[in-house]
């Protein structure tokens, strides 16, 4: 009978040997899963990274643009203002003389004829 106990308590030695290998080597493959996830998920990381990089540089070349934009739009504003300035003034200016050609005329036409009837 202790034969047959030793054969008995070696067979199950063997088996849980053998569940316990194959139990490390489930192990190994689940380690060997994670770590290429962990790969994976790293390279998304560096890739997403980079886009969120270039888009900040996207959007900082995007904001000097309008800066740019911005900064023309006020010196032709204030140009156009200047000219729109020039004119009204040239316009009240030849508005002037032209009242004073229209009625200044008159009254110095009055005048030369009053003095033309006196003498």
């Amino acid at each position: 009978m202790t034969n047959y106990g030793s054969v008995s308590t070696s067979r199950e030695t063997t088996r849980l040997l053998a569940e316990s290998v194959s139990l490390a080597h489930n192990s190994e493959e689940i380690g060997l899963s994670i770590g290429e996830n962990m790969r994976s998920q790293r390279e998304h990381l560096h890739d997403s990274q980079n886009t969120l990089r270039n888009m900040r540089n996207l959007s900082k070349s995007a904001a000097d643009s309008i800066k740019e934009i911005e900064n023309k739009s006020r010196r032709r504003k204030f140009w156009l203002w200047c000219f729109i300035i020039i004119l009204f003034c040239a316009n009240l200016i030849l508005i002037g003389k032209m009242w004073h050609n229209a009625f200044g005329s008159r009254n110095i036409n009055k005048e030369n004829l009053s003095n033309h009837h006196n003498q």
